[in-house]
């Protein structure tokens, strides 16, 4: 006979599954906290451990602004890669930027390709970087080598109400050691495994023609 499985026995087994769930330690993209605690296990950026100087996809080397607080990046794919990385799928884009942007009712809108991503951008303090560090991140983009080529990814940066927040790609990025408005972001696959880090600065004017002889 089939003992019954009483109370406290489905209790301790929800416990149990809890526990082996709690127990991963990277955090999914949807699970956002600007109050989580930061161990700074990890002090450098992407601040998770992932390979972050192979893979086929980078930001090309300039951001355009377009006026209205919204600025552009190109991605570019590396032809010359060859390791798993370089067949993988392009699944989010995370930004290295400043706390000072992690402000209540402040936000940021993202296009690829002209159309609103499918998940708007967030901002996030990761859980294994230093404290005080954060991110922008872009996530569920979706694209393969082909895609990826030549796309076009915009940012809006939104203050709040009370006009608090960063408005300015040099308010918000942050990249120590390179001009202020530099942007560095790592790019990964859906597996976080590939997260190659590429560096984006505003594009400068082309030079005036010289004067007329």
């Amino acid at each position: 006979m089939v003992k019954p499985l009483y109370l406290p026995s489905l209790v301790g087994i929800a416990l149990a599954v809890g526990w082996v769930v709690n127990a991963n330690p990277w955090v999914s993209d949807y699970e956002i906290s600007v109050n989580r605690v930061q161990t700074g296990s990890i002090s450098n950026f992407p601040f998770r451990n992932c390979e972050t100087n192979d893979g086929a996809y980078h930001l090309a080397p300039a951001w355009w602004p377009m006026g209205g607080n919204k600025y552009c990046f190109n991605i570019e794919v590396m032809n010359d890669c060859w390791s798993s990385c370089c067949t993988a799928t392009l699944h989010k884009i995370e930004f290295n930027v400043s706390s000072s942007c992690l402000v209540a009712g402040a936000s940021v809108t993202a296009t690829l390709n002209g159309v609103p991503t499918r998940v708007g951008p967030s901002y996030d303090k990761p859980p294994f970087g230093p404290p005080g560090s954060a991110i922008l991140r872009i996530t569920q983009l979706g694209l393969d080598p082909v895609m990826a080529q030549g796309a076009v990814l915009c940012i809006t940066l939104k203050p709040n109400r009370g006009r608090q927040g960063c408005t300015t790609l040099e308010q918000l990025c942050s990249s120590p050691g390179f001009p202020a408005g530099t942007c560095t972001a790592a790019i990964f696959d859906a597996t976080c495994d590939c997260c190659p880090i590429s560096q984006a600065a505003q594009a400068r004017p082309p030079p005036p023609p010289p004067p007329p002889p």
